[in-house]
């Protein structure tokens, strides 16, 4: 899960909307992994999942808006 993360965060600068909402799941988790750890390794199975299962419908969201930019670039050529 830590590693899901570390690459989730590395080169964003939250430069998108995209971007920022990455950035505060990514957060979200960290809280609760601090607030909710108590030696159960449970956790991190609980919130692996959780991640990785946002960061699979924000890889479609990236998809998408680069479609749409590429469709714009090429219809405005």
């Amino acid at each position: 899960m830590l590693n899901a993360l570390t690459d989730a965060c590395d080169a964003n600068v939250g430069s998108t909307p995209v971007d920022l909402a990455l950035m505060g799941k990514v957060e979200e988790i960290v809280k609760r992994l601090m607030s909710d750890f108590n030696h159960n390794f449970s956790i991190f199975l609980s919130l692996e999942q959780a991640f990785l299962e946002f960061l699979m419908q924000h890889r479609c969201q990236v998809g998408i808006v680069e479609r749409r930019i590429a469709e714009t670039h090429w219809t405005n050529t």
